[in-house]
């Protein structure tokens, strides 16, 4: 099936980000301006704003399409299925499956919309519901995404004086070889799911 129209947006702004905020040659020495610097910094804010953006639309995509075939047909789909299995209120009461369904397609929804980052603990409020196997997600993967994460805040959230060295191509690499194919497969499994 491959990959999806939003995932190719999303390399392509990616690609962009880099084009207009990292050095066009990175230095062999690690030498850069101050300026260089802060655009690297800006490149780390803004790429994870596209990668947080592309996997809460991904995963609301694919949990909306399986709820309006549902409400369509009444016939089980993983993701719904997944949806309900997810549902995290013991303590509610429903009258019927439609009453359940469209509860948990609530809840989804405001947890997308609370969602405020790519971490693990981000993720792992919204992934399972779309049907997508936790277990099956790279554990190597899923620390690189908790760094960059964790690196992201330290730059949106203090002085530059306290920031750690940054290193435009190794931001560029993460990014690139590390998290890019990650999001790949991830991409091509939520595809598997609208099927």
């Amino acid at each position: 099936m491959g990959q999806s129209r939003r995932y190719r947006l999303l390399e392509r702004r990616l690609e962009q980000l880099r084009r207009r905020m990292l050095p066009k040659a990175f230095s062999p020495t690690g030498s850069y301006s101050e300026l260089q610097l802060d655009r690297a910094r800006g490149y780390r804010l803004l790429v994870h704003a596209e990668i947080e953006a592309f996997l809460e639309e991904r995963a609301s995509e694919v949990v909306t399409r399986a709820f309006d075939s549902w409400r369509a047909d009444l016939k089980p789909r993983h993701t719904v299925i997944s949806l309900l299995a997810c549902l995290r209120s013991s303590e509610k009461s429903f009258t019927s499956l439609t009453e359940a369904v469209g509860f948990s397609f609530g809840i989804f929804n405001q947890t997308i919309r609370a969602n405020n980052g790519i971490k693990q603990e981000n993720l792992q409020k919204f992934l399972p519901p779309t049907g997508i196997d936790w277990t099956t997600i790279d554990g190597t993967w899923l620390s690189t995404l908790n760094s960059f994460g964790t690196a992201r805040g330290e730059v949106a959230h203090t002085s530059v004086r306290v920031h750690q060295p940054i290193d435009p191509k190794g931001e560029y690499d993460t990014v690139k070889l590390r998290i890019l194919p990650g999001l790949k497969d991830l991409d091509e499994a939520m595809q598997m799911l609208l099927k």
